[in-house]
């Protein structure tokens, strides 16, 4: 099981590249969607709307 710790910047990028949401990752890593949205965010990492 994944800790909120295992959580990087690049491994937040790559969840997203492949497609996962806030509230996926944060099940994942055991966070709540509000610190994986806070974190993304943080690195400047922000929705695209689907096309």
């Amino acid at each position: 099981m994944a800790t909120p710790a295992d959580l990087s910047n690049p491994t937040l990028v790559k969840e997203y590249v492949l497609g996962s949401t806030d509230e996926a990752i944060a099940a994942k890593y055991g966070l709540d969607a509000d610190e994986v949205a806070r974190r993304r965010h943080a690195i400047g990492l922000h929705k695209v709307s689907p096309q």
